[in-house]
């Protein structure tokens, strides 16, 4: 019933009023702009606030894409890659490197990770990236994607076919996984196109069962994900693919991330996982 009212509460108030109050939440009770409230068995209790496409969301994406160097030609400038965007960049450099690839950046949102990877990958022309989110994130890419003077193969999709007419060579979900919450299912469909490899990165994962929380995103929220590592693993290892790297982001999750939890089940760094076809 909470729920419920507090969605038609959100439908009946001006969006400008709906802004003013998230922000107003994140101040007053000293929010992060992402934490995580509560252990929950199910999605039931979670009310989920779509904030990857609400206008907080979009303006951090649209700020950061600005921030990205430009040539005064308009091409893109070397950036220093993050721990989880390295070996990515890596395997595309490898497999771009013999001949055509194509790339699925599964949550891929404004293609920011392929921006910044791309001036590293040498044979760049050889690479077909695609991206599946929501047609907000998409719209700002797209529009990125015309200041920079270098025909990139980038691609923008909302959702994934049951069939291609060419081979995928790799799958890249970062920081998306835990929020598809029939998770396994998308995992056994996305390994039956058979890429040489799948890489997850910024996994929220631990020794303990899976559970949900509810996560605060810039004062909306939704339902995560936290994984047993093992279960998580054991998907994979069950459909011919071995995990040939696994460590920790570089990063650190402190106590007040977390609100109503156990410690023992807070995570203090999320992970990164290669898995490479058999």
């Amino acid at each position: 019933m909470k729920i419920f009212l507090k969605k038609i509460l959100r439908e009946i108030s001006p969006p400008i009023v709906v802004r003013i109050f998230n922000k107003l939440k994140i101040f007053f009770l000293r929010d992060h702009q992402t934490s995580f409230d509560g252990v929950y068995d199910d999605l039931s209790n979670i009310e989920d606030e779509l904030p990857w496409s609400q206008k907080p969301w979009l303006d951090v994406q649209n700020k950061t894409l600005n921030h990205l160097n430009l040539s005064k030609k308009g091409e893109l400038q070397e950036q220093k890659l993050l721990d989880f965007e390295l070996i990515p960049s890596l395997l595309i450099s490898s497999l771009a490197y013999r001949s055509e690839c194509n790339i699925f950046d599964i949550g891929g949102g404004t293609g920011l990770t392929f921006f910044k990877m791309a001036p590293s990958i040498k044979k760049i022309n050889n690479v077909n990236y695609h991206i599946f989110d929501n047609q907000e994130l998409a719209n700002s890419g797209n529009f990125f994607l015309k200041q920079v003077n270098h025909n990139l193969n980038i691609f923008f999709h909302e959702k994934i076919e049951d069939d291609y007419n060419f081979n995928i060579d790799m799958i890249f979900i970062n920081s998306s996984i835990q929020y598809i919450y029939e998770y396994e299912n998308f995992l056994l469909d996305i390994i039956k196109f058979s890429p040489k490899y799948i890489v997850i990165s910024q996994l929220p994962c631990g020794e303990f069962e899976t559970f949900y929380s509810k996560q605060n995103q810039r004062g909306f929220s939704t339902p995560i994900i936290f994984f047993n590592k093992d279960d998580f693993l054991k998907v994979f290892k069950n459909n011919d693919y071995v995990n040939i790297c696994d460590w920790p982001v570089d990063e650190f999750y402190k106590d007040d991330f977390f609100k109503n939890f156990p410690d023992d089940l807070k995570i203090r760094n999320t992970r990164n996982f290669v898995f490479e076809k058999l």
